[in-house]
């Protein structure tokens, strides 16, 4: 970085007559800025304080306005009702990508792929939304995909396992982590995965 000598460096470092060069410290939120003083042989290292580094801790200057957060938190409220259906349409997706695989094994790497997302996809929006037993069967669906580069006919009773929870959850509107009959679901298809790899 070049030294420079103008009123932002002058300023920042609090004395005419200086030469600065901020630095960016590796591993660290802070910058300094280096100055060598121009009447004399001397040099001397200042730390500059990091605003961002406040605000990231929550002391700093930035605030939130509670209006703004209001209508985030409505927005989010308002998609809510609109959740169960990209569900639905996520787990037509997967039922689709494992249809085409059976049907054309041709298709099996796009397949893989098409199941992965749409699980990674469920698994990511469900807890988002207040359906933590999608996001817990997407999280295993995804773990028993990942880095598969082929499905045997019992992989795909597995996969087609996790397809049917998460239909009975979108069906019958299951919000949370279902209870006892959520653990009971997710543990059995946990036992699958397993037992599989």
């Amino acid at each position: 970085m070049a030294w420079r000598n103008n009123e932002r460096t002058k300023h920042a470092l609090g004395q005419p007559g200086v030469f600065a060069r901020l630095l960016k410290c590796r591993r660290k939120t802070s910058w300094q800025a280096e100055g060598i003083v121009m009447s004399g042989q001397t040099a001397q290292t200042i730390t500059l304080p990091n605003p961002l580094g406040k605000t990231k801790s929550g002391n700093g200057p930035v605030k939130t306005d509670p209006d703004v957060l209001r209508q985030a938190e409505q927005a989010v409220d308002d998609l809510q009702g609109d959740y169960p259906a990209w569900a639905q349409t996520d787990n037509d997706g997967l039922r689709e990508a494992i249809n085409c695989a059976r049907s054309d094994p041709k298709t099996l790497p796009q397949a893989i792929s098409d199941i992965y997302k749409c699980a990674l996809d469920l698994k990511g929006q469900g807890g988002g939304f207040e359906y933590d037993l999608i996001t817990s069967t997407g999280d295993l669906l995804t773990k028993f995909m990942e880095e598969r580069e082929t499905v045997s006919s019992h992989d795909f009773e597995i996969i087609y396992a996790h397809v049917d929870a998460m239909q009975a959850v979108i069906r019958q509107d299951i919000k949370g982590d279902g209870g006892k009959v959520g653990n009971q679901i997710v543990d059995g298809l946990s036992e699958l995965v397993l037992k599989k790899d």
